[in-house]
């Protein structure tokens, strides 16, 4: 700085100093030009992508201009453009409006209106101010014009902003604005791209996926909400690593929000999307009902108008959530050996399914003892009870269709309303009013739980008969001969047990489990029967929607809490449907078992997992390891402090060939695979060779599209001939009729040497007339559009033949194809050689028509000139029509050779991939040593999974080698992991399970003690899978052989208390316990 400038900075104020200052940096900033319009004031803040300034804009007013850092090239300049543009037309009240974007030295320029201050500033002054956070009130305004602004853009836009923070929610005045929208994504656009540049403190963990939703903002908003009222953020991670991972796997901390308001933050900031609130207003507006204030365990709180739901619920906050954060406590392992069986009887079973999950899995179930036992199947009855009438007709047998019997299924429709309400002699006391008003016309519980045990009650009488008819019939069986006799003297033994199937999250089957248990047990008391058992099967999983989801997890959660209480002594409550309080202590089962099946599921993998089910409970009820699965319950250590606990089970089973497959190599599989690509190559010909498979008829439009058919190729020299093309040989016919009339004398000179006279003009490259047509310039036009048509269609043919190597075809497919093409081109050319030969016929006929050496002679009516110029024209027009006919034929030939030598390339494709399958393949391995449908399966796995694999290695873009290493690794990986219950492969990997590992049941962490269990048939080695499954689930395993034609792994957790999995229900969605409480089945029992 030179002594002048020092000079005049002392002679300013220390105001003018700094705006001299900031005017310099702003200047800077600009890359030292000035905005147009806007005089950049003082600097506002900056973050990580740039500065914001303030500036006087037109008119005065003041702005707020962000100045990006980079060049616009940048990817963050880019995303936040595009982002820009698409905000920029938007208008709200709440969101800040962009007035301009613009580009200047490369950086990125936008303009805004500018606010007060932000979110972020005004909790700083709280806290100088000694409070915790922003005043709750306050906060909840600024919040709710903010969910205002995010639910427009989500609603009517389908935008997220994806950068929801307290410095990115602006204040003016009383009210607030989001703004700052760099971030923002169009969800409707399926494409979209990884997110970067977002904030991890406030981020939701589908954002560190790169796959944002619909609830995404409200994630965000959940947290900004915390951290302005408390100070205290829900995740207390210090680097964005800790961060990450505490928002895809760690639970909220919300224990320094009052009690009220844990459980509104805890469902907004749940991992589920779909288990968070509609949408912001709907979190803003459930926060605002909650009134603050010291408040004890018990809060009312006064439900929306919600159909059957509406009504002021209590909720008791300390069962739905913890405090503390959810702890995991994994289950320990113990030594088991399977139990000695020989000379043991299996104990006699019976099956009761309850609802319509349970219903699929009576069906598979009967299908399977069908399977195995044959006539013997009889001997293990099914008894399926549904409200629903059509479900149940869907799981009778039909024709060769299997399933259940008319015997076999019981339907217990609900009454309408009015006929409850007018009955008597039915003692309703225990129902709450209101949901005999809402019974639905169809006679189905529709998912409500109390009406699921009002369905029961009411047809009580004739579900108690057919409850004590089975068990009779399973504790004394009729032997019809010897012969049967025999056949059930294996399984006889003292007691029964009964498997008890229900989805905890249904209706019918929630609602009435319970009771169903005790009525069992009502029954096997008042027969006197010895040594029943009732197992308690509890399913539990939940749809791909959001609002199905929430009631089916509160049905869960409401028939846990009614077990815990019904299993609890000293309580005294009714049991069964006797109302009178009663001293006996009653429990519903003996053993409770908790299946997990899963959340999100579609319909076909709840079949799926009911299947699983259906196996496990043939494997426990008519196997040898009955014995081992008794052992286990009879060795249960029970848990004094606890009211209640279940054995979780998890099940992974599949087809026994498809697991001995999968046991070898993946390299076999890969060779027949690749032998099998190379099949049925040979060439052929004639007529046969161009008969095209129905799959392949793409080819023949391909053709008929490029005009290289007999039939197409013709019409369109047809149509050239009579265009532009056309014209220009007539006018260059005509221009010989008239140089040849000014050379010659047609009365005098003879015919030949008119001929020769048009020949050497024909020959002549150059034009008869100024800027006339010559046949060697139209022949050079058509011949070079006639190039660049034959590299057009080479090219669409090639990508043709090679996007066949890549369809269920293979190489079969491309090589019938390509042969196909070429017969195609082989028959065009003939047509067009047949044409040609026509005209060469006409040309030798208009040249010897008559004497040579003798003049033209007219027809009758024909002047001599008339004559000349019909001979001339006629002369010009075969010539030309000749050589454009032996231009399209050249055509077709180099399409044709072209195609010759992409069979060539096949023939090379071919050795190349039998080269591999040769080196892949075991010593013994043979053409059926893989099942069809397993190699069907795997084919389709590549083809989804490596779609261009076969075309990029006809391109050269891979070895042999490399080729060959990823199709036997694929397939490992694939036979480790391909069967589904029906022991066919699954049509691809992402549809498949790991095995043996999704034998871990859900809500796994819950404490327990584990055994594991492999059952397979004989002949597959059991050292192999024991050592499989240690290395999966530690020592606590063992392996049987038992007469089955699948491979399962059971993995059973005893002493898991209840406790724990209703805190893995509601922790992370902890409105579930309010909708649970209101729909408990009974009014008369304090749940």
């Amino acid at each position: 700085m030179n002594t002048q400038q020092v000079d005049i900075k002392e002679r300013m104020s220390p105001t003018e100093f700094l705006q001299a200052d900031d005017s310099a940096r702003a200047l800077e900033a600009l890359g030292g030009h000035k905005l147009a319009g806007y005089d950049l004031t003082h600097r506002l803040g900056s973050g990580g992508y740039g500065e914001v300034w303030k500036a006087i804009g037109p008119g005065g007013l003041p702005k707020a201009v962000k100045i990006m850092y980079g060049e616009r090239t940048g990817s963050h300049a880019e995303a936040e453009f595009k982002a820009l543009e698409r905000m920029r037309d938007l208008r709200h009240p709440f969101l800040l409006s962009i007035e301009r974007i613009e580009v200047v030295e490369s950086r990125m320029i936008v303009v805004t209106e500018l606010a007060d201050g932000n979110l972020s500033q005004r909790f700083d002054e709280c806290r100088t101010e000694g409070r915790a956070g922003i005043p709750r009130d306050e906060l909840l305004g600024y919040l709710r014009d903010s969910a205002d602004a995010l639910d427009f853009m989500a609603e009517k836009h389908g935008l997220q902003h994806l950068d929801v923070k307290p410095d990115n929610i602006l204040l003016q005045g009383d009210h607030a604005k989001v703004g700052d929208f760099g971030l923002a994504k169009d969800l409707n656009v399926t494409n979209v791209s990884v997110i970067n540049g977002f904030t991890p403190t406030f981020a939701a963990p589908e954002l560190f996926e790169g796959r944002p939703g619909r609830a995404t903002d409200q994630y965000s908003l959940a947290i900004v909400y915390q951290y302005m009222l408390t100070g205290v953020l829900p995740f207390n991670g210090r680097t964005a690593a800790q961060l990450t991972a505490q928002h895809l796997r760690s639970q909220p901390d919300v224990s320094n929000l009052q009690p009220i308001d844990r459980p509104v933050v805890a469902r907004a900031l749940s991992k589920n999307m779909h288990s968070r609130f509609d949408n912001c207003r709907q979190f803003v507006d459930e926060l605002a009902k909650r009134k603050h204030g010291r408040s004890s365990n018990k809060v009312f709180v006064q439900q929306a108008d919600n159909g059957d739901l509406a009504r002021t619920a209590l909720l008791k906050t300390q069962g739905c959530i913890n405090d503390e954060a959810l702890t995991r406590e994994e289950s320990t392992p113990i030594a088991i050996t399977t139990e000695q069986t020989t000379g043991k009887a299996l104990r006699p079973a019976v099956f009761i399914g309850v609802g319509g999950l349970a219903g699929i899995v009576m069906q598979q179930l009967r299908n399977r003892l069908d399977e195995q036992l044959g006539s013997r199947a009889a001997d293990y009855p099914i008894l399926q009870i549904d409200t629903d009438r059509e479900a149940l007709s869907e799981l009778k047998a039909v024709g060769d269709k299997p399933g259940l019997s008319a015997e076999q299924t019981l339907a217990i429709p609900l009454r309408s309303s009015k006929e409850y309400r007018s009955a008597s002699g039915v003692d309703l006391s225990w129902l709450s009013r209101r949901w005999l008003f809402n019974i639905p016309r169809s006679g189905q519980v529709d998912g409500i739980r109390p009406l699921g045990r009002l369905a029961l009650c009411d047809h009580q009488a004739t579900v108690r008969r057919h409850i004590t008819e089975m068990l009779r019939e399973a504790a004394s069986p009729h032997e019809q001969n010897s012969e049967d006799l025999m056949a059930r003297s294996r399984r006889r033994n003292e007691g029964v047990d009964v498997f008890v199937v229900a989805a905890t999250s249904g209706g019918t089957s929630s609602g009435s489990v319970a009771d169903i248990g005790l009525m069992v047990k009502a029954i096997v008391k008042k027969e006197l029967m010895q040594d029943v058992e009732v197992h308690g099967i509890l399913l539990h999983g939940t749809g791909a929607t959001r609002n199905v989801t929430d009631v089916q997890e509160a049905n869960t959660v409401a028939t846990l809490q009614e077990l815990v209480h019904l299993s609890t002594p000293g309580l005294g409550s009714p049991r069964g449907f006797d109302t009178r309080q009663t001293t006996e202590e009653t429990t519903p089962f003996d053993h409770s078992f908790f299946v997990h099946l899963g959340d999100g599921l579609s319909r076909r993998k709840f079949h799926r997992e009911a299947g699983k089910v259906a196996t496990y409970l043939y494997d426990a009820a008519a196997t040898d390891a009955q014995a081992d699965f008794r052992a286990w319950r009879e060795a249960e250590i029970v848990d004094a402090n606890s009211h209640l606990s279940v054995r979780m089970l998890g099940i992974s089973s599949q087809d026994a060939e498809c697991f001995q497959t999968a046991s070898s190599e993946g390299a076999n599989l890969c060779s027949l695979m690749l032998r099998r690509w190379c099949g049925h190559m040979g060439q052929g010909s004639g007529e046969n060779q161009r008969q095209l498979p129905a799959e392949l008829t793409d080819t023949r439009t391909l053709l008929d599209d490029l005009k290289l058919t007999d039939n197409t190729l013709p019409r369109q020299v047809r149509a050239l001939l009579k265009g532009e093309c056309g014209r220009k040989i007539g006018a260059y016919a005509e221009d010989v009729f008239i140089k040849v009339k000014a050379e010659v004398n047609f009365e005098t000179q003879p015919r030949g040497d008119v001929l020769n006279h048009m020949a050497q003009l024909l020959g002549c490259s150059t034009s008869i007339s100024e800027n006339g047509p010559s046949l060697h310039r139209i022949v050079a036009e058509l011949s070079q559009s006639l190039t660049s048509i034959t590299k057009s269609c080479e090219v669409s043919i090639h990508d043709h033949l090679q996007k066949l190597l890549d369809t269920p075809h293979r190489l079969e497919g491309a090589n019938a194809a390509s042969g196909y093409v070429v017969n195609t081109l082989d028959a065009t050319v003939t047509g067009c050689k047949a044409l040609l030969a026509e005209i060469e016929s006409a040309f030798t006929d208009l040249s010897t028509m008559a004497p040579s050496d003798s003049p033209i002679q007219p027809n009758d009516g024909e002047t001599l000139d008339e004559a000349a110029h019909a001979f001339c024209r006629q002369y010009c027009v075969l010539l030309a029509y000749q050589t454009i006919h032996q231009c399209f034929i050249d055509h077709v030939l180099k399409v044709a050779q072209s195609v010759s030598s992409f069979q060539a390339k096949l023939k090379t494709l071919k050795d190349s991939l039998e080269n591999i399958a040769a080196d892949m393949a075991g010593p013994l391995l043979l053409t059926d040593s893989v099942p069809q449908p397993i190699i069907d399966a795997f084919d389709r796995h590549v083809r989804t999974s490596f779609p261009d694999v076969l075309s990029e290695f006809l391109k050269n873009d891979q070895t042999s080698d490399d080729l060959g290493k990823k199709l036997s690794t694929s397939a490992a990986r694939f036979l480790i992991a391909s069967s589904d219950q029906d022991g066919q492969a699954a049509d691809a990997l992402g549809d498949t399970e790991d095995f043996p590992q999704s034998a871990w049941p859900g809500f796994r962490g819950s404490g327990g003690r584990r055994r594991v269990l492999g059952l397979m048939p004989e002949g597959i080695d059991q050292s192999d899978m024991e050592k499989t499954l240690r290395e999966t689930f530690d020592d606590c395993v063992a392996t049987r052989a038992i007469a089955t034609d699948r491979v399962s792994v059971i993995c059973e957790i005893e002493g898991v208390p209840t406790e724990k999995i209703l805190q893995r229900l509601t922790h992370s969605n902890p409105h579930v316990t309010e909708v649970a409480s209101r729909i408990h089945t009974r009014t008369d029992v304090d749940w």
